[in-house]
Order: structure tokens, then C-alpha cells, then sequence
């Protein structure tokens, strides 16, 4: 495929844009107190981007059955630069609500009953999608031995913590998710990290919680070991710091917009892999300017980037089921290797919609209801833990 081509950027991207508005009605705007509204626009559409990437790498695992980068820098950087500026949203946010945090303490209990019921619930449907996807391939007979398949499981359990296992003998397991599940276990590396992060911002914490922070983040850090990690988180919580220490928005307007673009398009020209010194630091700096107002000559900052912010989770982690299912089942791998450039893009731009429209049925019946039970089941653990302790 000519992944080079930047329509076969923008229509599938203007494909997902005109279903969340044809679904606006329907997503309510997330409330502007307390919170970054450039960074809840770029989330959707870095979402969306990853899902273009990805797209275009079924083009040539298709045809060559690897699953590769795409040849082009730009539909390449649309995926690995984009996780990379989701790592450091997800830095920018805790490092930030730690900074904020009043009397200098942590409801660690809310905190991460929070984490668990925002990303276990739809990781766990994206899991069962697979078993079921798994039994469909392998046509309902066990191919393989229970304890092996049954470590497998526990492997995809503990959201897929280390390298990739395929399940029941399926060839490429992990292509049915299109491989997003690797960065799970980083965001959790993350989160489990807080508490020693809190201890370098003066905040009590718990001798038992900092041991547990510290074993647990440094095993998750020797499963993943990718120095990416750690300088993308190092990058959102400076920005935290920063839109503390300057005039809030000080970059809203075109000069600002512009050097967001500019470095976001040195970032692709500099080298094909973010991975680099070059990339990634260029990357750093447009966050740093989004997260200081730069709303890209406002598109940050419509309705529609708001509400294709909301969906971000859930078309991150189904787009690579429904690409699956398309190419696998709906229309087979070997007519499908058979098609066009044009023919592949117009099925990515169609495919885009789908894959908003599932992640907003996704959004309305597991993650909302999900994430409405936060207080109840803090309030359960915290009694837990209290008569524990009395005990």
C-alpha cells in the first residue's frame, strides 16, 4: 500500500469525526472544571491515528504475513509517537493530581480502585472477544495441553504482562488486538510507581504501600524494559510541573498551534522510529505546548475532539478486534490481499465508524457503569482493609 498517501490519513480520521458527531447527542461533554481541555481533545484523535497505523499494517501483513511497521515515517510515527504522547498524558494527569492533592495526602484506596474499574472492565470484554475469536480459528477443539493453555491465560489475565503468548495454538494471538495490550502493563508500571513518585513531592505514604509500589513497578519494568517509558512518563509530569510554574494557556493562539505542528512534523521527518533521542525529544516539546494551551488553531478544543475524547479507550483497544474480525471472517485474508490501495483505504475510512460507533456502545455499557461504582467499592475495600486491621 502507498501508506504515503495523506488521504488515507485524513478520511478515515474525518470518518471517525462525523460519526462521533453524528453521535453527539448521545456524549455528553466532559465538564471544564478543574481539567486540561487540550488534553482531553488530543486523546480521541490520538486513539484514532493509532488505529490508521494499524490499518496500514495490515496492508502488508496481509500480503507478507509479518506484522511490521509501515514504510511510510508519517502513518509509522501516527502509531508510535501517539503511544508515546499517551504515556505522557497519563503522567501529566497523576503527576499533576499529586501535585494538587490538599494536606499533603492521598486517598490511595480511591486511587487505584479508580485505575481498576476504568481500564479492567473493556480489557477484559477485549479479552473474551479473543477467546472467543480463538475457538472460532481453532474450530472448537483444544490444541494444546490444559497447564500450558491455562498459563497462557493467566498471562493474558495479568494483561498481558511480558511477551506475547498465543492462545490454544492460535498463529499471531496477539494481531487480534493489533498488539495495543503491550502498553497495559506499562500504564499499570506507572500507576503502581505513584506512590514513591509521592514520596519525592513530600507526601506521607505508608511504609508497606512504598515496598509494595517498588517490587511491583520494578517488575513490570523488567518485563518491559524500553528507555521510551520512562522518558515519556519524565515528559508528562514535567509538563504538570510546568503548567503549574506559567500563566495558564500562555500558548493559545496561532504562534502556539505552530510550534506544536512544526515539532510534531520535525518529530516524523527526524527519524522513522520515535525510539530516538531526535523524535522523541521534538514530541516532548509539542505536549509541553499543548498541555500550555496550543490547541492546534482550535480544534483542540471543539465539542467533537471533547466527545471523541471520551471514546479514546474504547477505540484503542477494539479497533484491532473489528480489523481482525474484517479481514479474518467478513471478507477473508486472501481476497482481501487481492484489493487495491484505494480499495484497502476506503474499507479503513468505512471501518473508522464502525469502530467509533463500537466504542460508544462500549463506553455506555461497561465503562460508565464501571466507573460509577468508584466510591461504592472504595468504601467496601476501605472497611475491608479497617476490620482487617482491628482482627
Amino acid at each position: 500500500m502507498s501508506s504515503t498517501g495523506i488521504w488515507w490519513l485524513l478520511l478515515p480520521w474525518g470518518s471517525a469525526l462525523a460519526m462521533v458527531w453524528a453521535l453527539s447527542a448521545w456524549l455528553p461533554t466532559p465538564k471544564p472544571d478543574g481539567r486540561f481541555p487540550t488534553i482531553d481533545g488530543l486523546r480521541g484523535h490520538l486513539a484514532t491515528w493509532v488505529y490508521i497505523h494499524h490499518g496500514t499494517i495490515w496492508w502488508t501483513y496481509l500480503r507478507t504475513g509479518a506484522w511490521a511497521s509501515p514504510q511510510s515515517s508519517l502513518f509509522n510515527h501516527l502509531g508510535q509517537s501517539s503511544v508515546a504522547l499517551f504515556f505522557m498524558i497519563t503522567a501529566f494527569l497523576f503527576v499533576g493530581r499529586l501535585m494538587d492533592v490538599p494536606q499533603r495526602e492521598v486517598d490511595w484506596v480511591r486511587l487505584y480502585v479508580s485505575r481498576l474499574l476504568r481500564i479492567s472492565p473493556l480489557y477484559f470484554l477485549t479479552l473474551a472477544l479473543m477467546l472467543v475469536i480463538c475457538l472460532a480459528l481453532s474450530h472448537g477443539h483444544l490444541q494444546t495441553a490444559w497447564p500450558p493453555l491455562l498459563k497462557v491465560l493467566g498471562h493474558w489475565a495479568l494483561f498481558s504482562v511480558g511477551s506475547p503468548y498465543d492462545i490454544n495454538g492460535v498463529h499471531d494471538t496477539f494481531a487480534i488486538t493489533a498488539g495495543v495490550t503491550w502498553s497495559l502493563p506499562v500504564e499499570w508500571m506507572f500507576y503502581l510507581s505513584l506512590p514513591c513518585l509521592a514520596l519525592g513531592l513530600h507526601i506521607k505514604v505508608a511504609r508497606p504501600l512504598i515496598v509494595f509500589s517498588l517490587v511491583a513497578a520494578l517488575w513490570l519494568w523488567h518485563e518491559h524494559q524500553e528507555p521510551i517509558l520512562v522518558w515519556s512518563f519524565a515528559a508528562g509530569g514535567l509538563s504538570a510541573w510546568l503548567v503549574r510554574r506559567l500563566p495558564r494557556d500562555c500558548l493559545r493562539g496561532p504562534l502556539g498551534s505552530l510550534l506544536v505542528l512544526g515539532c510534531l512534523g520535525l518529530d516524523v521527518m527526524s527519524n522513522h522510529d520515535v525510539r530516538h533521542f531526535a523524535p522523541l525529544m521534538l514530541a516532548s516539546v509539542a505536549f509541553m505546548g499543548i498541555a500550555l494551551g496550543a490547541d492546534l488553531f482550535g480544534l483542540l478544543r471543539t465539542q467533537l475532539s471533547m466527545k471523541l475524547g471520551e471514546l479514546a479507550y474504547g477505540i484503542y483497544l477494539l479497533h484491532g478486534v473489528l480489523l481482525f474480525v474484517c479481514f479474518t471472517f467478513v471478507f477473508g485474508r486472501e481476497p482481501a490481499a487481492q484489493w487495491s490501495a484505494n480499495a484497502h483505504g476506503w474499507l479503513l475510512t468505512a471501518l473508522a465508524a464502525v469502530v467509533v460507533l463500537v466504542a460508544w456502545l462500549a463506553h455506555v455499557l461497561v465503562e460508565r457503569p464501571a466507573m460509577n461504582h468508584t466510591d461504592s467499592w472504595s468504601r467496601a475495600l476501605r472497611r475491608l482493609i479497617g476490620g482487617r486491621r482491628q482482627a
